[in-house]
C-alpha cells in the first residue's frame, strides 16, 4: 500500500527526481518543455472507480524569491465526493523554482488525508547547499545539508521534463535525488521503452519508465510502479500506475491547457 501519504500523493509518483551531488557550478538549464500558464489535470482511479483528481499548474506571473525570478508551481490532489465519505484527501504542494537554474528556492506542502494533517515549508540555499525546514511538529528551522541543485518533489517533476530521452535504450538507468521529510531520497528510474497506450479512449505515443523506489523512500507499495510520459516536446505524464495488494491504482491524463507545444503524441 502507499504509506501514510495516501491518495493525494499519487501525483508524487512522478515528482521524484533531482540532481546528483557534486561541486557547485553556475548553470542555466535549457527549458523547451513547459511555460508559465500551463495547467494539466488528472483522474485518480481504481479500475472504473474514480477516487480523486489531481492538477498541476504553473501560475501566469513569475514570483521573485531571494532576488531571483521564479516559476510559481502548484500541485493539488483531492478525493472525490464519494471517496471522501470514508477517506478525505485534500493535498496542496507549492514550489518556487528559479527560471534559469530550475532549482527551487522555497517549497510548501499542506496535507490533509483522513485524520492526518501536516504542513511544512522548506527554504533552499542553493549556494551553501542547505535546506531550512519548518513544520507543524517542529517550528524550526531545522537545517540540513543537501547536494548541489537539490530538488523538491514538485520542482523535480518539471526539471525531469527538460531531460532528453530520445537516445535512451531499454534498461538504461537514471539516478536522481530530492529532499523531503528531513531526508535526501535516492531514486533510480529505468527506461523501459516506447508504447502507444489508450487513456480515456484516446491513444498516445509515450515513453515508459519504471521508478525503483528504494528502501526508506517516500513510498512503500506492493508490486511495481510505472510512468508513461508523452513522447513529444511537452513530456507531460500521461499515466502513472502502482501495483497494490489487490489490483492497481492509476493516475490518468484528462486534459491540458497552455502547453508550450502542440500535443503531437496524441494519435489521430
Amino acid at each position: 500500500m502507499i504509506s501514510r501519504v495516501g491518495l493525494g500523493l499519487m501525483l508524487g509518483m512522478f515528482l521524484l527526481t533531482g540532481m546528483s551531488d557534486g561541486q557547485p557550478t553556475p548553470r542555466k538549464v535549457s527549458n523547451n518543455a513547459f511555460q508559465a500558464g500551463e495547467v494539466v489535470e488528472y483522474r485518480i482511479h481504481y479500475g472504473a472507480v474514480t477516487a480523486g483528481t489531481a492538477k498541476l499548474e504553473i501560475k501566469n506571473e513569475p514570483v521573485t524569491v531571494n532576488g531571483r525570478k521564479c516559476f510559481h508551481m502548484v500541485g493539488v490532489g483531492m478525493s472525490s465526493k464519494t471517496f471522501s465519505l470514508f477517506f478525505k484527501v485534500n493535498d496542496r504542494y507549492e514550489t518556487f523554482v528559479d527560471m534559469e537554474t530550475l532549482a527551487p528556492h522555497k517549497f510548501k506542502r499542506k496535507i490533509e488525508e483522513g485524520s492526518f494533517k501536516h504542513y511544512s515549508e522548506v527554504e533552499f540555499d542553493q549556494t551553501r547547499h542547505k535546506a531550512y525546514e519548518r513544520s507543524t511538529t517542529v517550528p524550526g528551522p531545522i537545517i540540513y545539508d543537501v547536494p548541489v541543485y537539490i530538488q523538491d518533489v514538485m520542482s523535480a517533476f518539471y526539471f525531469a521534463r527538460t531531460q532528453d530521452y530520445s537516445s535512451a535504450q531499454p534498461g538504461s538507468v537514471y539516478q536522481f535525488q530530492n529532499f523531503i521529510d528531513k531526508k535526501v531520497h535516492d531514486l533510480d528510474v529505468v527506461f523501459v521503452g516506447r508504447e502507444v497506450i489508450d487513456v480515456g479512449g484516446i491513444k498516445y505515443k509515450t515513453v515508459k519508465l519504471k521508478p525503483l523506489v528504494k528502501e526508506g523512500g517516500i513510498f512503500t507499495h506492493e508490486g511495481e510502479m510505472f510512468l508513461w510520459i508523452s513522447d513529444d516536446e511537452n513530456r507531460i505524464p500521461i499515466r502513472v500506475e502502482s501495483g497494490l495488494v489487490i489490483g492497481s491504482v492509476q493516475v490518468d491524463y484528462v486534459k491540458a491547457s497552455n502547453l508550450r507545444h502542440p500535443m503531437t503524441s496524441r494519435v489521430r
